[in-house]
């Protein structure tokens, strides 16, 4: 599928071979710039996304150790106790 940037540089190409060096170099920039604005769009969007998963881990992990500290699991460190068990 041809998008926008696609069709700017397939534009400018044709413009510069057939002669109209202004217009061609103006389509060229044109989609580099497209181009270079959706790849930073993508990159965003994907530490987004990477940001979301570490807090819903970093969630997940409170709530089993909060569950684990409720049922007596896990003394107040985080460790196993041998010895005791909280109530």
């Amino acid at each position: 599928m041809i998008k926008y940037p696609e069709t700017c540089l397939i534009s400018g190409a044709w413009l510069l071979v057939s002669g109209h060096t202004g217009t061609g170099y103006t389509l060229l920039g044109l989609s580099m710039f497209i181009c270079f604005a959706r790849f930073a769009m993508k990159i965003n969007e994907e530490k987004e996304k990477q940001k979301l998963y570490e807090d819903n881990i970093e969630s997940l992990t409170g709530i089993i150790q909060n569950a684990a500290l409720s049922f007596g699991l896990l003394n107040g460190k985080g460790s196993r106790s041998k010895n005791e068990i909280s109530h």
